[in-house]
């Protein structure tokens, strides 16, 4: 079970923002009330919450509201070095949607890189990346292949959700997006990110018959 947390929590606010929000929220009416103009939340209303900041290079375009952000540039999964964007690739264009950044703490006052572990949740889409060392990924039968296309989508839950049907199909062609050759991979299933003890799955009809 996660640990509780209050459902307004604005401890990583500045003192003088924290203050004011307190304020507001405490202010009664003459029916004994908070009033409900003063952007509390309320019926998704704008609210006063810390919201850590996003340090930047310079070709990140970012489109920002509250602790919700998607962000245009190179492919980067840390500090301004990281990924091959931070090395000077070419071809190594990406988007970075992050909802929480920086879950546990959150403070205004904080600046932080893109955290692959630490962001409530992401949906990451770069054109040249390593997709799985990102993500902290177990190696499996088809290890960590580097400088390839990639998207990777993590939160505490996902849930992937077809009407009717979903699919899960690998080489569709013979050919890469970096012009190499497509390898010939199965799909992996690995619970708990532990590769340890993985085997392959059967087919059932060879089985009934064997």
């Amino acid at each position: 079970m996660p640990p509780k947390r209050k459902t307004y929590d604005i401890s990583g606010l500045p003192l003088f923002a924290k203050a004011s929000a307190l304020l507001k929220k405490n202010l009664p009416t003459a029916n004994g009330h908070a009033p409900m103009t003063l952007n509390m939340g309320i019926f998704n209303d704008p609210i006063a919450e810390p919201v850590p900041k996003r340090i930047n290079t310079g070709r990140d375009k970012n489109y920002e509201n509250g602790n919700a952000c998607i962000t245009l540039g190179g492919d980067r999964n840390a500090s301004r070095a990281s990924g091959y964007a931070g090395q000077g690739h070419t071809e190594s264009s990406a988007i970075d949607i992050c909802v929480g950044r920086y879950a546990p703490n959150q403070s205004s006052t904080r600046n932080v890189d893109p955290n692959f572990k630490s962001d409530a949740c992401r949906l990451y889409i770069s054109q040249k990346a390593d997709i799985d060392n990102y993500f902290g990924l177990a190696s499996g039968k088809q290890g960590n292949l580097p400088a390839r296309s990639g998207i990777g989508m993590k939160a505490d839950n996902v849930r992937i959700i077809g009407r009717e049907g979903i699919k899960l199909v690998t080489r569709t062609e013979p050919q890469n997006s970096r012009d190499g050759s497509s390898s010939f991979s199965g799909i992996e299933l690995i619970a708990c990110n532990d590769d340890s003890d993985i085997q392959s799955m059967v087919k059932g009809e060879n089985l009934v018959e064997a």
